[in-house]
């Protein structure tokens, strides 16, 4: 079974505090008192159990209120933002590290957070601060109900071989681009001549890994250019 702990804030809240001043700077127009719960889904535990997680771990009793599995029910608007099925969640994984500290395993943990609107915000505003403010499309979901499950299961895919040393510029640029791989036609062909000097074509995998690791996030490009200063170039600092 799956439990519910939902832990909320007995004085101000600062998250939905923070969210309504952003939608003003960001989106134009005041939302009104916006609400958040910290949502916690815990499978393989007795409701005892979680109980004594949200005691011990997720609820600072100063600040804080929990329930677990009595979720209120009332008349305003709410997006729960949680990551998708097999998205990695930190938080979550911390949790579950935690719970075996106080001899208590859980199967798996996720996190999510409700931010909870008034009822007489128009659909579409909450739309916009949905899809502009709060979720990351690729790797997050306005949860609607509670999973059944947190376990992930499933047959894994077959593997592709990409046939980089047979590939046009045109067919490199086009791959970069469905698979949103992130990597310029210079990088791409980088990749060719290297699958030509090892006479062998790359995984679907292997190209993710390239990618990956030729991002921005990782290698730094766009902050790695040459700095020139009235004219002469400095030393890279990267």
């Amino acid at each position: 079974a799956i439990h519910e702990i939902d832990v909320r804030h007995k004085y101000r809240d600062v998250k939905g505090d923070g969210l309504r001043g952003e939608v003003k700077r960001t989106l134009g127009f005041d939302t009104g008192d916006i609400k958040t719960t910290e949502r916690y889904f815990v499978e393989g535990t007795t409701e005892e159990e979680a109980r004594t997680l949200a005691d011990e771990l997720l609820a600072n009793p100063v600040i804080q209120i929990f329930s677990v599995n009595e979720t209120p029910q009332d008349s305003r608007k709410k997006v729960v933002v949680a990551y998708k099925p097999g998205v990695m969640d930190p938080e979550g994984k911390a949790i579950k590290e935690a719970a075996e500290i106080l001899n208590i395993h859980p199967e798996a943990v996720a996190t999510s957070t409700e931010y909870s609107f008034s009822s007489n915000l128009p659909d579409e505003q909450i739309e916009e601060i949905k899809n502009r403010l709060l979720i990351n499309p690729t790797v997050q979901q306005d949860l609607k109900e509670k999973p059944e499950t947190l376990i992930i299961s499933g047959e894994p895919e077959s593997v592709r071989i990409i046939p980089f040393r047979s590939m046009s510029e045109e067919d490199l640029v086009e791959l970069s681009e469905r698979e949103k791989l992130g990597l310029n036609l210079e990088e791409m062909l980088v990749i060719k001549r290297h699958a030509i000097e090892t006479d062998r074509d790359f995984t679907d995998v292997e190209t993710g890994v390239f990618a990956q690791t030729w991002s921005d996030h990782n290698k730094h490009k766009s902050t790695n250019a040459d700095i020139y200063i009235d004219g002469a170039q400095k030393p890279s600092v990267m």
